[in-house]
C-alpha cells in the first residue's frame, strides 16, 4: 500500500512539472506577437499642432486637410515650457507642459484650421501646442484560423494577443467570448465583418476594432497574418504578416485515462504481479 501511494505522489509530481513547463513556454516573450501589436499602434499616432494666431476664443492652428481631424473633435491645448534633460545621459527626452483646456475644431481648411477655445478664460498665445486627448481603443480577437500543418493551439494564441492587447496603455479588450458567440450564430470572422452581422454583434458589446489572426506557413517557416477591420462598419484598416520567430503554443496530447494503480507486488499461484 505504501508503494503504491509513492506512486501515485510519484504521478502527481510529474504532472506538476509538466504544467509548470507548459505554463511557462506560454509566458515566454514571442517577439513576432509583439510586432503586430507594435504595428498596431503605429496606426494611431497621436495629432500634434500648433496655434497660429489668436482672435478672442477663436484660434488658427497649422492642423490641415488631409490629417487625421474632424470638425467638432476636441484637441488638448498645451503651453510647453523647459526642455527636460536626462541627468546622465544630458539627452533632452522631452519638455515640460501646462494644460490649458480645450479647443474643439470649427472648419479644417487647405492649409490650416479654425478651432474654438472651450474655456473663454484660457490665455491662450501664439506657439501654444494642441494635441488629441488621450483615447482608449478596444479590440476584439477572432479565433485564430490555421492554414498550416503545424498543431497550433488556437485558443492560447488569441489569449496571448488580448493579454498583449490589455497590457498596451492605449488599448483594452472587452470582457466577450468573441468566438462562443460566433458559433452561436453560425458565423465565422469572414462573415462576421457584414454589416447586418455587425449590427448584431454591437447588442452585445461595443468595440472599436476586430483582429483577424490567420497562421500559414512559407517554405516550412511559421507566419502569422492578420486583418485589422473597423468593428463599426467592417472596413479594412490595415492588412500585414509577420515571421514568427519562436514557436507558437502547441496542442498538448490529452493525457490518456487514469488506470488502476497496483495494490500489491505478492507474486500469484501463477507467478504474476497482481
Amino acid at each position: 500500500m505504501a508503494v503504491n501511494k509513492s506512486f501515485q505522489a510519484g504521478a502527481w509530481v510529474l504532472m506538476g512539472c509538466l504544467l509548470f513547463f507548459s505554463v511557462s513556454s506560454l509566458a515566454e516573450p514571442n517577439a513576432s506577437l509583439d510586432k503586430i501589436i507594435n504595428q498596431i499602434e503605429s496606426m494611431f499616432p497621436p495629432t500634434e499642432g500648433y496655434v497660429i494666431s489668436v482672435e478672442k476664443d477663436h484660434v488658427i492652428l497649422d492642423l490641415k486637410q488631409g490629417e487625421p481631424i474632424r470638425e467638432g473633435d476636441r484637441l488638448k491645448l498645451i503651453r510647453f515650457g523647459d526642455e527636460i534633460v536626462h541627468p546622465v545621459t544630458r539627452k533632452k527626452i522631452g519638455r515640460k507642459e501646462t494644460d490649458l483646456g480645450e479647443v474643439e475644431i470649427m472648419e479644417i481648411r487647405k492649409d490650416f484650421s479654425l478651432a474654438r477655445v472651450i474655456d473663454p478664460k484660457a490665455q491662450v498665445r501664439a506657439g501654444d501646442g494642441v494635441r488629441t486627448a488621450f483615447k482608449k481603443l478596444s479590440f476584439l480577437v477572432a479565433p485564430p484560423a490555421v492554414v498550416s500543418k503545424e498543431k497550433i493551439d488556437k485558443d492560447r494564441l488569441r489569449l496571448e494577443l488580448e493579454k498583449r492587447l490589455n497590457s498596451h496603455r492605449r488599448f483594452e479588450v472587452p470582457v466577450f467570448e468573441l468566438g462562443l458567440w460566433l458559433l452561436e450564430n453560425g458565423l465565422n470572422a469572414e462573415s462576421l465583418i457584414q454589416s447586418g452581422n455587425l449590427d448584431r454583434l454591437k447588442e452585445k458589446v461595443q468595440a472599436d476594432y476586430i483582429l483577424i489572426p490567420k497562421i500559414g506557413s512559407v517554405k516550412g517557416k511559421t507566419v502569422l497574418s492578420y486583418r485589422l477591420h473597423s468593428a463599426v462598419d467592417g472596413s479594412l484598416k490595415k492588412r500585414a504578416k509577420v515571421l514568427s520567430d519562436q514557436p507558437l503554443p502547441k496542442l498538448t496530447p490529452r493525457a490518456p485515462r487514469e488506470q488502476a494503480g497496483q495494490d500489491s507486488f505478492d507474486r500469484t499461484e501463477e507467478g504474476m504481479l497482481k
